[in-house]
């Protein structure tokens, strides 16, 4: 197969085949067809198999529809009640950003980190998650400090609708510095039945977009946020760098 990228989009060609009007997405577009899209069934194309006019994006976006947003990526969908304040965004918009943070979790079961979760959803000092949402603070703890309350977050006890499985999610509320953005997370396990916690974010902070200083810091927060069997994969102190867990560069 060649490779080519088109719309910051990679897509994949025929061998021999060089232009992108024949050109198709390497992984099923995780977004579902609408009713009465004849392309959109076919989940491999690319811009309803007309890219020369059309701009296709990949399928991450938030949008909200009679007071219920939807996010969804290509390893999550989850829908929550809207918010005040969250502004629908796209891959399109100013300061998209997308990031993915693993956490090993030797010795704990699945059931034994999801249980984690729900009573821990944010590196602050947090109530526990809930299915209607549980008001909570995400600024972490430096030391053994109590930390000033400046990133208010609403945290849901949901299902991941692309794979059935329990995840929380912390949704940004007016006040913090990060909004308008979410925080997927989810107790999973590889074939070899080693488990980890999965912490997945997407939003449009300008302190998180591609090109900032800061992104990095603030989303490897959450390499620290496990049970206490979990290691620190970064060999750091929990007071390191200018953020609570964040190894300074």
């Amino acid at each position: 197969m060649g490779k080519g990228k088109w719309a910051g989009l990679c897509v994949a060609a025929t061998l021999g085949v060089s232009t992108i009007a024949q050109a198709h997405f390497l992984t099923p577009d995780p977004k579902a067809p609408k009713p009465g899209d004849v392309f959109g069934f076919n989940r491999y194309a690319y811009a309803n198999n007309n890219p020369i006019t059309n701009l296709d994006p990949d399928g991450r976006d938030c949008t909200t529809s009679n007071r219920v947003t939807t996010c969804f990526t290509a390893v999550y969908r989850v829908s929550f009640a809207a918010q005040p304040g969250f502004k629908d965004f796209t891959t399109s918009s100013p300061n998209y950003h997308f990031y993915s943070v693993p956490v090993a979790t030797p010795g704990m079961t699945v059931a034994q980190d999801q249980n984690y979760l729900a009573k821990n959803p944010t590196p602050g000092l947090s109530n526990g998650a809930s299915p209607q949402g549980t008001p909570n603070d995400a600024t972490p703890v430096i030391g053994n400090m109590i930390p000033k309350s400046i990133s208010p977050v609403m945290s849901f006890q949901l299902t991941n609708q692309l794979d059935g499985k329990p995840v929380v999610v912390n949704v940004t509320e007016p006040g913090h510095p990060l909004q308008s953005g979410i925080v997927v997370r989810e107790a999973t396990q590889s074939s070899d039945g080693s488990t980890s916690i999965q912490s997945w974010g997407e939003g449009t902070a300008s302190l998180q977009n591609p090109g900032s200083l800061f992104g990095k810091d603030i989303d490897n927060v959450w390499q620290h946020e496990g049970p206490p069997s979990a290691p620190n994969p970064t060999g750091c102190s929990s007071a390191a760098g200018p953020m609570n867990n964040v190894c300074s560069h």
